[in-house]
């Protein structure tokens, strides 16, 4: 490489442009398999970021299609091919709230963790089964362990 080269490559880096996107959204080929396809796992991982982060106590984020385009470049069709293929799963939980109503998300974590040891260690799929047993899923898809007396 040339010494023009080589200042040409200090001032101009692919690198340093994608280490200025501050909202990076990890992408895991496995993960994909797991949950139907890249766009859930694309998805999936958009809400694992915000997960926390949401301004309502009951843990519902509120995401425009164009917001969760912006982030992810997926599609329409492709958002709701992905959310679809989460709800089949148990991991995405999805609510409309507010006049007019909008789409609110929550990931049912239980179930994603559930469903990485099903995948990826099946041999502790007994611990789990045994764990969740007690557990039962409400209207909502919550996951509620009742009260025996």
């Amino acid at each position: 490489m040339t010494s023009q080269g080589k200042d040409e490559y200090r001032r101009f880096r692919a690198t340093d442009i994608l280490r200025k996107f501050s909202n990076q959204i990890v992408y895991c080929g496995e993960i994909a398999h797991m949950v139907g396809g890249v766009a859930p796992a694309v998805f999936l991982s958009m809400l694992l970021r915000w997960d926390g982060h949401g301004a309502r106590d009951d843990g519902f984020i509120w995401k425009t299609r164009e917001e969760i385009s912006k982030e992810t470049g997926l599609t329409r069709c492709e958002q709701e091919t992905a959310r679809k293929e989460l709800r089949s799963r148990g991991i995405l939980l999805e609510r409309k709230i507010g006049l007019p109503a909008r789409n609110h998300y929550r990931l049912n974590l239980l179930a994603l963790d559930a469903l990485f040891v099903k995948t990826l260690a099946p041999e502790k799929n007994k611990e789990w089964e045994d764990a969740l047993s007690p557990y039962y899923t409400d209207n909502e898809g919550n996951m509620i362990k009742p009260i025996i007396s």
